[in-house]
């Protein structure tokens, strides 16, 4: 078995390798930060405690009724609450003013009998920096901060099929047990007087994560002909591992169904891809309430209770649904579920399965993960006999069967591709099979059917050959950035902001690790753009080659109220960051308009020029002489007129980089404005100290500067987190918070408070 192992990217890029169904692949782990409330609830009571009545057997039978295998498993309904509970909660909490200048409020809700729970917050009237963290009783589980322009910037997030109700409502977590805890912080620039309501509630009726709330012959009250995925000796654990329930929310009901992590051709990008069924979900305001439960299985055959149940939330970005495959592919939006230790995501395969042996891995009724094997018999309409070519497979099992919850779920087959591994062919859409009729057929949408629609995730070298690095969905971005990725071929690279006109942008830079996917190097796209000109909020960016689209993100900017802040300075020390007895420290750095990690080193110094030859017409915008640079960064600047720009840093070889980006602030200079020049560049390649870089036109130097580079003691820091508020920025009063960015291995900044 073929078993790729983490990869670090060293450039900061997502270097791809060739087309085609890709293997599993495994991931090694890393910690998540810790979460905590402002106050302790075990020693300071909540004030406001709100118990709804209880729930009588006829009514909990009524709300969860006999359901198809067809339809997502119901495992909860929703409750209004009571009055005067259903208005605004304002007036009825308790306000605790903290040392920060913070205030803080808690309030309870107890369902009587639920194992488990949802609240819904109503976003209206909450201003952006509310931190909203909800808390149980059960091992003492706490989710958030969620602030309000955080979940604002995913809520807008959407399709059509989303009204705006869905919209306004978020839903917290799935919390174990019968009461849920929710504390409302409210920073100290921040005024009260707004409304917070919380009108519904989520009753669930199984415990999603703590299987000795029930006995194991009550645990799901799955059939018992259904097999433990712990017992079939020919099952790779590492292909069961690839496999999880997720719970997600109507204003109706909550739902529980299976889905399967795909492996993409990029061996080094351990993006969460999630197949799942369309039946199970098929809009965003849906897929922004899944919570995923993984390893849900005991540790071996026979054993006892599962205790190593993990539990993530955030939601996902529904990519593509469709109805005739009965399709949803997800990108789950919580990065840390690639780095649970022994996380796998499973190979895929269009090929076609017929007269293959198959498995299925599920969980029904949402019981511990079980395993069936069985005959994929061909091709089939969905509950028709085979006919060779029909939207599904249809499947006849020899050992267990499938059941409401298994929805979604894969069937994987050893096509002959990659060394024999058993591979991703479809998920599962209804069927017949049951204890009592284990022979009757089950149907799969075809994964070769499906495949068209995600495979440009999937696939990098299939389609469009193209991918967007910068802005990320759901992004935070601020100050001047770049919006940067590649493509493999085009004649021309294009962007579109907010819905307004397309800009091309600068195309043809060097990027050696495009060389598998692509076959030469010289595919990177950069366009340097002013993030404050759109404003504070959500914003839309959608990217096209040769007018085919390849991206299509939403992303939040921050602004400190000006296009282009001037003549203010600023040195923070961030502390705790990137671990525990570690600090760094950032500047504000005018050029970026954001702020740059400084560290202790201080600017170079000595003779040095930056120099700009008579008769060329030409600015290096950055970096600047006595700059200081940090993470992944542009190489810009414009030129009037060039056949080729290149750029040598440390007297090593020259780079050309992409030229021709409009710019319309040159056009007083040049006559004309698509003079804009651009490089992506992962300063930390430098290593820490000073360095040198000039820039050549047509082989004639323009610019020759000195600048500094501070870097986190690696070349691409992976799983790290920190927020940070930095106070009397940029005048005193006011304050800006920066987070940290992935994907730019720098802050940005993601609110500011005026004085």
């Amino acid at each position: 078995m073929l078993v790729l192992l983490a990869v670090t990217m060293s450039e900061g890029y997502a270097a791809s390798v060739g087309g085609g169904s890709p293997p599993m692949a495994g991931k090694s782990s890393l910690s998540s930060p810790d979460k905590q409330l402002k106050q302790d609830y075990s020693v300071t009571p909540i004030p406001l405690q709100i118990v709804l009545d209880a729930v009588t057997t006829t009514e909990e039978k009524a709300a969860l009724a006999t359901q198809r295998k067809d339809q997502p498993l119901k495992v909860g309904f929703a409750r209004a609450m009571p009055q005067p509970y259903q208005e605004d909660l304002s007036p009825l909490l308790s306000w605790k003013l903290l040392p920060d200048g913070g205030q803080v409020a808690a309030f309870s809700i107890t369902s009587p009998g639920a194992r488990a729970l949802r609240v819904a917050i109503d976003l209206g009237g909450l201003p952006e920096e509310t931190e909203i963290r909800f808390f149980g009783s059960k091992n003492s589980e706490t989710f958030g901060p969620f602030t309000a322009r955080s979940i604002r910037a995913q809520q807008t997030v959407g399709n059509s099929a989303d009204t705006e109700s869905a919209r306004a409502l978020f839903w917290s977590p799935v919390i174990e047990g019968e009461t849920a805890g929710v504390e409302i912080y409210l920073p100290a620039s921040v005024e009260g007087g707004f409304p917070i309501r919380a009108p519904k509630i989520q009753h669930l009726t199984q415990s999603f994560q703590y299987p000795e709330t029930k006995s194991l012959a009550q645990l799901g009250s799955s059939g018992s002909c259904n097999i433990d995925v712990k017992c079939r000796d020919t099952l790779p654990d590492n292909l069961s591992a690839a496999v999880a329930k997720i719970i997600f929310s109507d204003t109706d009901g909550s739902y529980l169904c299976t889905g399967t992590l795909l492996n993409d051709n990029d061996s080094s990008s351990w993006i969460p891809y999630f197949m799942t069924a369309n039946h199970c979900l098929s809009t965003q305001s849906v897929a922004n309430t899944i919570d995923s439960y993984w390893f849900f299985e005991r540790a071996v055959c026979g054993g006892p209770d599962p205790t190593s149940v993990t539990h993530f939330t955030g939601g996902a970005d529904l990519l593509a649904t469709g109805t005739n495959s009965d399709f949803t592919f997800l990108r789950l939006r919580n990065t840390q579920i690639s780095n649970l230790s022994g996380i796998q995501f499973a190979g895929w395969s269009t090929n076609n399965p017929t007269g293959l042996t198959v498995i299925g891995i599920h969980h029904p009724s949402g019981d511990l993960k079980k395993w069936s094997q069985g005959t994929a018999d061909g091709y089939a309409p969905l509950g028709f006999p085979v006919n060779g070519t029909g939207s599904h497979i249809q499947v006849t099992w020899s050992q267990g069967v499938t059941e409401k919850g298994s929805s979604g779920s894969g069937i994987f087959a050893i096509t002959g591709e990659q060394n024999g591994q058993q591979l991703f062919v479809g998920n599962l859409h209804a069927g017949a099979s049951s204890c009592s009729d284990s022979t009757a057929p089950d149907w799969y949408g075809r994964f070769d059917l499906s495949y068209p629609s995600i495979s440009q995730w999937l696939d990098a070298s299939s389609g469009s050959g193209a991918y967007l690095e910068s802005p990320q969905q759901d992004s935070f971005e601020s100050g001047v950035g770049l919006i940067r990725g590649w493509a493999c071929q085009a004649n021309k690279v294009e962007i579109q902001i907010d819905g307004g006109a397309r800009q091309q942008v600068a195309y043809g830079t060097t990027r050696e690790d495009t060389a598998a996917t692509c076959g030469d190097t010289d595919n990177g796209f950069g366009y340097t753009f002013n993030w404050n000109t759109l404003g504070n909020g959500g914003h839309n960016l959608r990217a096209f080659a040769d007018d085919v689209e390849f991206a299509n993100v939403n992303f939040t900017v921050t602004t400190l109220g000006v296009e282009y802040l001037q003549g203010v300075n600023g040195q923070y020390v961030l502390p705790s960051f990137p671990r525990i007895g570690s600090d760094v420290t950032v500047s504000w750095s005018e050029p970026h308009q954001n702020f740059v990690i400084s560290g202790a080193s201080k600017a170079a110094t000595g003779s040095t020029t930056v120099t700009t030859r008579a008769g060329l017409s030409a600015h290096l915008e950055s970096p600047q002489q006595g700059s200081f640079e940090s993470g992944i960064g542009l190489i810009r600047g414009w030129i009037c007129q060039a056949s080729t720009v290149e750029v040598q840093i440390d007297g090593g070889a020259r780079q050309r980089v992409a030229y021709g980006t409009t710019r319309p602030d040159t056009a007083a200079a040049c006559g004309d404005s698509d003079n804009g020049f651009g490089y992506t560049f992962n300063w930390n390649r430098l290593g820490n100290g000073s360095h040198n870089l000039r820039a050549f036109a047509d082989g004639v130097e323009f610019a020759n500067v000195n600048f500094t580079v501070t870097t986190l003691g690696v070349e691409y820091l992976q799983g790290a987190s920190g927020l940070y508020r930095l106070l009397d920025f940029p005048q005193t009063g006011s304050s800006v918070v920066v987070s940290w960015a992935e994907p730019h291995q720098n802050f940005v900044i993601v609110s500011f408070t005026g004085p």
